[in-house]
């Protein structure tokens, strides 16, 4: 949040859900031990809100004395090479890869707080008998593209013909803070 502009506060309920990615690769593997591929990853969307103090209100209009939303996306075009390790079994290949990804990513974030004593609110918006809540509500939205080194590991189990089922881990450096991550499961269709 502090990269989008949006105080940062550590609030309980850090409960982040976390989407699904999905990836399109094609590749080519000249020899055993060499191959290249390209990759188009969505890295899914993460979604976190944390609230804290007191409850306020009730009924069908209920807020937090404090609260925090945020929502990030990330998508990634990535080109690497992999080095297998010589197995002697055919239907099994371990490798890494190594490589750059160009990443298009983007984070909303809104807050609002309604302790901080300088946000007060309009007096032409509230009637003089009525004794509203100081507030003040914070938002950002950022889209930034940017290329990072990318990195990953997997395994490769061959289950008929053709098919081959692969297991990845897969991550890109962000230029500060944590990568982007991802964890797959997929099927390849091997010519």
């Amino acid at each position: 949040m502090s990269d989008a502009g949006v105080p940062e506060h550590v609030w309980g309920n850090h409960s982040v859900n976390s989407g699904t990615g999905w990836k399109v690769v094609a590749g080519f593997r000249p020899v055993r031990v060499v191959g290249v591929e390209l990759q188009f990853v969505d890295f899914g969307e993460g979604e976190v809100a944390a609230h804290g103090g007191q409850l306020l209100g009730g009924g069908q209009v209920s807020y937090w004395e404090q609260s925090s939303n945020m929502k990030a996306t990330s998508k990634g075009t990535l080109l690497a090479a992999l080095l297998f390790i010589p197995e002697a079994s055919r239907r099994l290949d371990m490798y890494a890869k190594v490589g750059v990804a160009e990443l298009d990513e983007s984070l909303t974030a809104d807050a609002s707080d309604l302790l901080m004593p300088e946000c007060q609110p309009a007096a032409w918006l509230v009637p003089p008998t009525f004794k509203a809540p100081a507030s003040c509500h914070y938002s950002s939205d950022v889209d930034q593209s940017h290329s990072g080194a990318y990195l990953g590991f997997g395994a490769r189990f061959a289950i008929a013909g053709a098919a081959a089922v692969r297991l990845e881990y897969e991550a890109v450096d962000r230029n500060g803070g944590d990568p982007t991550q991802l964890l797959s499961v997929g099927i390849a269709a091997e010519f």
